[in-house]
């Protein structure tokens, strides 16, 4: 029972550190190189636009294990190739993310088990180059095959014993299980999008206002993010090889807030205020010592954003839906990281991510209301 409990926990951790490391490695190394961060632009696009189409497109398992060994290939051959270099990206990481989503229902990640291998990824990527990510994606790859051949013979084992007749043909219970999915478009999350309503309309502002809280937060976050690494190495001179642990401290407060504060739409206003603030201070900070200070204090005012889940409890939205507006709006920020930093004002990243967090707390801000509202009207019913 241990086994079948920690394998798929320990196959996800490692995807997870493999794409941390990959994300954050394509930045230090351009940061190493001197190269401007607006032209990683193709790059950075392929790795989040194959994260939103994860949210859109089912695949066969073979087909996600295929992808992450192409991307691996590509990268691997095509180092110096900016559309190479883009194409392995855009397959690796939509690999990775099948297959993390393959292995979440399995493996129910807690914090622990996404936090530790986020933050690790982080540290260390100032080591990637594109045999580093193919080596660990080999042995990350093999863990997953392993969990994977286990979790297909434990379903078939389980379809055997549970069977029931039908017409006088013995059939599988939930034989439907063990079909392998073809490639197919989720259209619950895009419908959920487009009806973020449900039946209600204080069901529909509650709904709203997460999602909106949601893609602001995701939206402010890339707007600046990307451009930590090249602050502290060009304003404060920091090596690369430290940048690593600086971009873990804007994390810590991600996966350490909630666990101080209780779920409250009045935190996570609050927390993107400071956040807005924070950022302002990123900006403008001419030593390191605020500058450090205002990163870290973004982690914990934009990590009151990991309540929504737990507000969810008494206020559902879709998770698919959710996604798609995570995802979304992370393609939102970083085309705003992506201006500012090829108009060369990279301060206007800043600036728009301190605006954007500034509508994140004014969403959160009516879900206090919203959800008032939606009380009263389960209490009417």
């Amino acid at each position: 029972m241990t086994r079948t409990i920690h394998r798929p926990a320990l196959a996800y951790a490692l995807l997870t550190f493999l794409s941390c490391f990959l994300e954050l490695g394509l930045l230090l190394d351009a940061v190493a190189q001197g190269r401007p961060l607006w032209k990683l632009g193709s790059v950075l696009l392929a790795f989040h636009g194959a994260n939103l189409l994860t949210c859109l497109l089912m695949t066969p398992r073979v087909a996600r294990t295929l992808t992450l060994v192409l991307g691996m290939a590509t990268l691997t051959v095509a180092p110096w190739s900016m559309l190479g270099t883009a194409t392995g990206v855009f397959l690796a990481k939509l690999g990775i993310q099948w297959l993390r989503n393959d292995l979440k229902a399995q493996a129910q990640p807690g914090g622990r088990c996404k936090a530790l291998p986020r933050l690790a990824g982080f540290i260390v990527a100032f080591l990637y180059s594109p045999i580093a990510f193919a080596t660990l994606g080999v042995v990350t790859l093999g863990a997953y095959l392993l969990v994977s051949h286990g979790m297909t013979v434990y379903s078939r084992r389980q379809i055997a014993e549970t069977t029931v007749v039908v017409g006088g043909q013995q059939t599988a219970a939930n034989g439907s299980a063990e079909a392998h999915p073809k490639l197919t478009v989720e259209p619950s999350a895009v419908a959920n999008v487009a009806n973020s309503a449900g039946r209600g309309h204080e069901a529909s502002g509650v709904r709203l206002r997460m999602y909106l809280t949601m893609a602001t937060h995701s939206a402010h976050y890339f707007a600046f993010g990307y451009g930590i690494p090249a602050l502290f190495a060009g304003r404060y001179g920091f090596p690369v090889a430290f940048l690593g642990l600086v971009y873990t401290a804007g994390w810590l407060g991600y996966y350490l807030i909630d666990r101080l504060l209780p779920p409250s739409p009045r935190y996570l206003a609050w927390g993107h205020l400071a956040s807005a603030l924070a950022i302002l201070t990123l900006a403008f900070s001419p030593t390191h010592w605020p500058a450090l200070l205002a990163w870290t204090i973004t982690g914990f005012g934009g990590g009151t954003v990991f309540m929504l889940p737990r507000l969810r409890v008494s206020n559902p939205y879709d998770p698919a839906a959710m996604d798609l507006w995570d995802n979304g709006a992370n393609i939102f920020g970083l085309l705003v990281f992506l201006l500012a930093q090829g108009w060369g004002m990279p301060e206007v990243g800043f600036l728009g991510a301190a605006f954007l967090s500034l509508l994140s707390a004014w969403a959160a801000a009516g879900l206090q209301g919203a959800m008032a509202l939606r009380t009263g009207e389960l209490l009417a019913d």
